[in-house]
């Protein structure tokens, strides 16, 4: 899921590779969702008088299974504004413009720690060292 080395995982790249994966959870969803309707067709059948005395009677199962359809399309609906989120071009656009920027900072942050902690002491201490010789001859 990540590149081969850590500080290279941006949360662009994260959400790139979210959005292949969303495929995998509307499948299940979809399949969670067949399943509860098949359970739901079969506690409603005319011919299952097994499970009930009376068939038409309201059962407790019936009504706690209604309940999980319910909830399952409300998992649905909140997975579908998710999925819309995830596949946002305009997010996406703003992602890699700011991964763009950052890696702009963390070069200027080299640049800077190059001239400014490195190679201004050196040249400073060249430079004392010279006068020195400068005055010593």
């Amino acid at each position: 899921m990540f590149p081969d080395n850590p500080r290279n995982a941006t949360l662009y790249y994260w959400w790139s590779t979210q959005v292949n994966r969303l495929n995998d959870w509307e499948n299940c969803l979809n399949d969670l969702s067949k399943k509860h309707m098949e359970l739901y067709d079969i506690l409603n059948n005319e011919k299952t008088t097994n499970f009930f005395e009376k068939p038409r009677e309201i059962n407790p199962i019936r009504i706690s299974h209604f309940d999980y359809i319910e909830k399952i399309a409300s998992i649905e609906k909140s997975f579908q504004t998710m999925a819309n989120a995830f596949k946002c071009q305009h997010i996406q656009d703003s992602l890699a413009n700011f991964d763009a920027r950052y890696k702009m900072l963390l070069k200027s942050q080299n640049l800077r720690w190059v001239l400014l902690e490195f190679s201004f002491p050196i040249l400073i201490a060249t430079i004392s060292i010279l006068s020195l010789l400068n005055k010593v001859c």
